[in-house]
């Protein structure tokens, strides 16, 4: 709420400057003497201190009337807007798009001296410094050209080329006049006899067909309307930016700020425009393995070539990974930077919006996970199985150098089985160290009693030489 307050105070900017123009304008028109036309015309000093006087009366064209070019109609004054429309053809990551616009060429107003009467005598008006008020539209017209010289009725202008990457496809003209006929409020500085122009930055000479009750009733309504907004946006907005608070982050968390892992059906988004691409900060709570996957979307034509690059609060270099499939790390706890741009140097200027790009983070296994799933040091040492028989007798020890099996063997009067005498001559491991893909030759029936292994016949001893 305290945000939207904010933005809310500032938008109010908007309706209050209008309410600061809309009543300057109704203060500048209550101010400006008020008088008859034929009293303008004789007396300098009908006008204020500043120069300013108004009038009110019905337009009287003069004795030359000023025709519009392009419609050749008569008129007070005129404006002529000349514009050029082109196309260009840009690309982007979805292949050559058209584009199209509108270039202004000139504008040219063009006003006439003529007069006010209500009926005590003539005023004269000059608009020929310029006129404020509103133009109605009377011809429009465009042409097939490119650039060149053009003709729209008595107007003509040499048309040069857009130039760059942009193709011209034709010309228009607008025309808007300033009717001859009805009534009028003027208002503006008395020189010579007659109604101009003020001079200054915003000085102009104000016309309006309303009538001057009717001006500034609408002007009035105008400000009342704009401090009305403002008004509001104080009012509403105040109260939220001073009193108001934020929501919790995890209310609008942005997918591009990741802990741990992306949000379940959030995906980082964005725009890689220059070859610095996006950094991220990407924060670990607790220590394990993640999966990192930047790509283009499946929609996009030309896809970037995504490099991604990891590292910790102290600068190192933890991952450097380079194509759209994941990539595996493992990770301590803290905070990393996560840089992601395209690997063709120069390419995501050269395309206009630049790449799209998706950004993920899975963490697929914690600390823990990974320690518990660690190997014992010799994988394929088995254990070896309990033997049977009966257990040695009370009191007699076995023979030092005597396996237990064997020492199980003799209490039960039985020879030894070979697997638990010592090691043949030439191996140099045990027999129970054997390799983890060995397999036994008949397969163990689960639950069955191994058997005892037959004993071997002793060999004849061999004569010495």
């Amino acid at each position: 709420m305290h945000s939207f307050g904010i933005l809310v105070l500032l938008f109010t900017v908007v309706p209050a400057l209008i309410a600061f123009l809309q009543y300057r304008k109704m203060n500048k028109i209550l101010a400006a003497p008020f008088r008859k036309t034929a009293e303008v015309a004789a007396n300098p000093a009908s006008a204020d201190a500043k120069g300013l006087v108004s009038c009110e009366g019905t337009i009287i064209a003069p004795q030359q009337p000023l025709y519009s070019p392009v419609s050749n109609r008569p008129c007070l004054a005129y404006k002529v807007e000349l514009r050029q429309n082109w196309h260009r053809y840009v690309r982007t990551e979805n292949g050559m798009k058209r584009e199209t616009g509108s270039s202004n060429i000139t504008t040219q107003k063009v006003g006439s001296v003529f007069y006010l009467n209500d009926g005590s005598g003539h005023v004269a008006i000059d608009s020929t410094k310029g006129i404020d008020t509103d133009y109605e539209q009377s011809a429009k017209q465009v042409q097939g050209v490119a650039w060149g010289d053009v003709t729209f009725g008595n107007f003509r202008w040499s048309v040069s080329s857009p130039g760059g990457d942009k193709s011209a496809d034709s010309v228009e003209c607008i025309e808007s006049i300033v009717r001859p006929d009805g009534s009028a409020f003027v208002m503006g500085k008395l020189v010579g006899g007659g109604i101009t122009q003020e001079a200054g930055l915003f000085g102009n000479l104000l016309m309006s067909r309303k009538g001057r009750t009717a001006l500034v009733g609408s002007t009035k309504r105008n400000a009342i309307i704009g401090a009305v907004f403002a008004g509001l946006c104080v009012v509403s907005g105040a109260p939220m930016a001073i009193f108001g608070e934020d929501p919790p982050p995890s209310a609008h968390k942005d997918p591009c700020e990741i802990t741990d892992q992306s949000e379940p059906g959030e995906v980082c988004k964005g725009k890689i425009t220059d070859d610095t691409g996006k950094t991220f900060t990407f924060t670990v709570t607790q220590p394990g393995t993640f999966e990192i996957h930047a790509r283009a979307p499946s929609t996009i034509k030309i896809p970037l070539d995504p490099i991604v690059t990891l590292t910790d609060s102290k600068g190192k270099e933890v991952l450097h990974h380079e194509g759209d499939d994941a990539a595996e790390v493992e990770l301590e706890a803290g905070k990393y930077k996560l840089n992601l741009h395209d690997g063709v140097k120069g390419a995501p200027s050269q395309f206009q919006g630049g790449f799209s790009f998706e950004l993920d983070i899975k963490k697929t296994a914690s600390a823990a996970e990974i320690t518990s799933a660690t190997p014992s040091a010799d994988p394929s040492a088995k254990a070896a199985p309990t033997p049977k028989g009966p257990a040695p007798k009370a009191g007699v020890a076995p023979k030092p150098g005597t396996s237990a099996s064997a020492a199980a063997a003799a209490g039960s009067g039985k020879p030894a089985s070979p697997s638990a005498s010592a090691p043949a001559a030439g191996s140099a491991k045990p027999a129970a160290s054997a390799a983890p893909s060995a397999k036994p030759a008949v397969p163990a029936t689960p639950g069955a009693t191994p058997a005892p292994a037959a004993p071997k016949p002793a060999a004849a001893p061999s004569a010495k030489k």
